[in-house]
């Protein structure tokens, strides 16, 4: 599978040359298209006003997947699952993905989507939300200085609880939410409702009631910043990981 070849042109590993306007500031991401981040930000907006870039491995997997699958495939669409500024979602459109979804439950997160949504070449939609029910989400942590964070119920306050989205692509990164949302798409999977082409996947295995050995199953398992070879078994540490499914 060509999308485990990492070798790209220098300029994806640019520095972002951030400038400041106040409480955002607005840096040129992998030296392609111009983004905003909150200045307040130490965590993922910190790193992308310097560098240009987030998660060097995940993102040359995502790169490598569009190159290798959009024109043979012009219509996939990417559901971006805890989408944070938008990083993925942006970096989506701009490949050429044709219909993006950005989901996030953080309302500063959310103002700079809405914003972010103008700035790649092609505007996605943004949903202020959480996904799943309640009992998905159980992770209490705030930071009002990262843009990564998670809440209880309670924190969120009014914003709606939505249904997984149907998608070709998924980024998944809810920092909570996850269990139920992956096993929403195996159940689909498995009756036939709806197979994803592929899924980028932040394993977290403290998020998990107990260890998703039944629905790795259901799929090839690889590490973004590895040879290709699918794992052989279920890694006990955090990992990005490609979910493809064996069906």
């Amino acid at each position: 599978m060509k999308i485990f070849n990492y070798a790209a042109p220098s300029a994806y590993l640019s520095k972002g040359n951030p400038v400041g306007f106040g409480d955002y500031v607005l840096y040129k991401c992998l030296d392609s298209f111009k983004a905003y981040v909150r200045a307040d930000d130490y965590v993922i907006g910190g790193h992308l006003a310097y560098d240009g870039f987030w998660e060097p491995h995940l993102t040359m997997a995502f790169i490598n997947f569009a190159i290798n699958n959009l024109e043979q495939l012009p219509n996939l669409s990417f559901a971006d699952l805890g989408a944070n500024s938008g990083y993925y979602s942006m970096l989506a459109g701009h490949l050429g993905f044709d219909e993006v979804l950005a989901y996030e439950a953080d309302h500063r997160n959310c103002e700079l989507l809405r914003t972010n949504s103008k700035m790649c070449g092609k505007p996605f939609t943004v949903f202020e939300c959480v996904l799943g029910s309640r009992g998905s989400w159980a992770t209490p942590h705030t930071d009002p200085y990262s843009s990564n964070t998670s809440y209880t119920w309670d924190e969120y306050g009014e914003i709606l609880p939505l249904d997984v989205p149907f998608a070709d692509v998924y980024k998944i990164d809810l920092e909570g939410g996850d269990e139920e949302v992956i096993n929403t798409i195996m159940e689909r999977m498995i009756s036939n409702l709806h197979i994803p082409k592929i899924i980028f996947w932040e394993y977290a295995p403290q998020r998990w009631a107990n260890p998703p050995h039944q629905v790795l199953e259901q799929f090839r398992v690889y590490l973004t910043g590895g040879s290709g070879t699918p794992l052989e078994r279920l890694p006990l540490e955090e990992k990005d990981l490609i979910l493809v499914p064996i069906y």
